[in-house]
């Protein structure tokens, strides 16, 4: 075998950097005719082909600023019904600010197959899960199998072959069924499926999540009160507050004083709360959105925007069979008791010598970020990682000036301070990995991570 050509496993790395950028381009809200042009030439392998009816994408933006991305299954007079992550999320028109409808969805894999190299298997299992995040399993699995052909020891590329197959063995049952439409008219997803029948991987279904209620409480805890959320306190506990701290100079002695405490915005009385110490009143304020903080995390480190769930909480990473302490939840990335779930998690951390993995005094020192650079310029380098399937760890960042190093600094900075622990019951799961299945051709060697 001859020596491999620097040059050429440059350009290849180059090529392969290229399409990973076209792929979020292509993934989010951009015209398709704007980077049509650049991709059309790259790649072989034309997708395979389908007949079937797909849902609308759109992005929805909210009176209160937030995003929602998913597929249109559903509307009515007063509501959107969106498919984000599974499931089935109902809107208020009434709260819509403005609508974008994506250009198609099998546009827009065709457009991300061509940029896609056939051996480039990191891309092809990015584009396998876009897929299986709508609904296109079959598609998905088309793009997973040359991946597991090629990393037999990819668990991940595994795993999520073996749950498409399930789907797919799952829709030729439903397909099966005597049908239950009138002939002719389309149908949205049927919403009454059961949940029980959807394939949900070993280490997903047993890692446990935060209440509403805990969510809640760790809302109250970020709240900043010169930028406050929407909130709610009910009339029954502004009057409870006042019985019980009727003797405190911040509560009105005059009736005409409590009547206006009682007509007060919810912020006014969280402040008053606040200000008594009352934290057993905490709870009892309902916050309906995130707090800033919080709706930064969510955007620009956990998400899609972000790098968290993609890299660090991957299935081969940290949210894997092989997580290690740090074992972070990766399904339904963007719903509530993952987003927070997760936040408590990281909150909490600390190295083996005690060391937080969130430093909110110095938040561009934190471990979390350090980990996430290249060894040679962190200063809390991650620990070495076996390859599994050809994939050992790589760095997120390549340097401090990273942008998503600096946004993940802007939330931590943004963060209470002082920080006061969130009085939330939570024991996070740890991972009991899965034996890898044996191959008759290979026996298991000094690095790998199941021995």
């Amino acid at each position: 075998m001859g020596t491999p050509d620097p040059s050429q496993q440059r350009r290849r790395d180059r090529r392969r950097r290229y399409a990973r950028v076209v792929l979020g381009a292509l993934a989010g809200s951009l015209s398709l005719g704007s980077i049509g042009a650049a991709v059309q030439d790259v790649g072989t392998t034309p997708p395979p082909t389908t007949e079937r009816v797909v849902p609308d994408e759109l992005v929805v933006m909210l009176d209160n600023g937030r995003r929602i991305q998913g597929l249109l299954v559903g509307q009515d007079r007063e509501t959107l019904t969106l498919r984000v992550e599974g499931v089935d999320t109902p809107i208020r028109r009434a709260s819509i600010r403005g609508m974008e409808t994506l250009p198609p969805i099998l546009d827009r894999y065709r457009a991300m197959r061509r940029a896609i190299e056939p051996d480039d298997t990191a891309s092809l299992i990015i584009l396998a899960a876009w897929l299986r995040d709508r609904g296109l399993y079959r598609e998905a699995l088309s793009e997973i199998d040359p991946v597991v052909r090629l990393e037999p020891f990819n668990s991940e590329a595994r795993e999520l072959e073996r749950w498409l197959r399930a789907q797919v063995a799952l829709e030729g049952r439903r397909a099966d069924r005597p049908p239950t439409r009138t002939p002719g008219r389309r149908a949205d997803p049927r919403p009454d499926d059961p949940e029980s029948e959807r394939p949900v991987p070993r280490a997903a279904a047993r890692f446990p999540t935060l209440t509403p209620e805990q969510i809640n409480t760790i809302r109250v805890y970020e709240v900043d009160l010169a930028e406050p959320p929407r909130m709610r306190v009910d009339r029954t506990v502004v009057e409870e507050l006042i019985r019980a701290y009727a003797g405190e100079s911040e509560i009105p002695a005059t009736q005409a004083g409590r009547n206006r405490l009682l007509r007060a915005d919810a912020s006014e009385i969280l402040e008053l709360m606040f200000s008594l110490r009352a934290r057993a009143f905490y709870p009892r304020v309902q916050v309906l959105e995130d707090p800033p903080a919080i709706a930064m995390f969510r955007e620009t480190v956990h998400g899609a925007g972000g790098w968290l769930t993609n890299a660090c909480a991957s299935s081969r990473c940290h949210g894997g069979e092989h997580a290690g302490r740090l074992y972070l939840n990766n399904r339904r990335a963007n719903s509530d008791a993952t987003v927070y779930t997760n936040l408590l998690i990281l909150d909490r951390f600390e190295l083996a010598d005690g060391t937080p993995l969130i430093d909110y005094t110095r938040p561009s020192r934190s471990p979390l970020l350090h980990m996430a650079l290249a060894r040679e310029v962190s200063l809390y380098p991650h620990p070495e990682v076996p390859g599994r399937g050809g994939l050992g760890w790589r760095p997120v960042f390549r340097s401090t000036d990273d942008r998503g190093f600096e946004r993940t600094v802007a939330w931590i900075d943004a963060m209470y301070t002082p920080r006061i622990g969130y009085p939330v019951d939570y024991t996070p799961p740890q991972p009991s990995p899965e034996p890898e299945p044996a191959d008759e051709n290979d026996a298991p060697g000094p690095s790998d991570p199941g021995s």
